[in-house]
């Protein structure tokens, strides 16, 4: 329900963020992380590049890999990767753990 509600631009899930996030056991900069990816998420973008989302924060990428390696085991994100035909990797994040 919360996801149809959020599809349907019912609820802001940037304020709930913002005014949850200490509730939710987030730090700022895996608030911050959780917002962008939303973001992109909203803008059809769903692979993740660490780098790119790196680039819109004052983070590095190691700490980012960290960061998100928190928000996977508090059960925010969930990561897949898939291969194409070359064997080449394609990491994409789900925010239905979330919702």
């Amino acid at each position: 329900m919360l996801k149809e509600l959020l599809n349907a631009k019912s609820i802001n899930i940037y304020l709930i963020l913002l005014k949850e996030y200490r509730r939710l056991g987030l730090d700022e900069v895996e608030l911050v992380i959780l917002m962008n990816l939303f973001l992109d998420n909203e803008n059809g973008i769903y692979v993740l590049k660490f780098k790119k989302l790196t680039q819109r924060m004052s983070i590095s990428v190691n700490e980012c890999e960290e960061k998100m390696q928190g928000l996977m085991n508090k059960g925010f994100v969930e990561i897949r990767v898939e291969y194409d035909k070359q064997n080449r990797a394609t990491e994409y994040f789900d925010l239905n753990p979330t919702l």
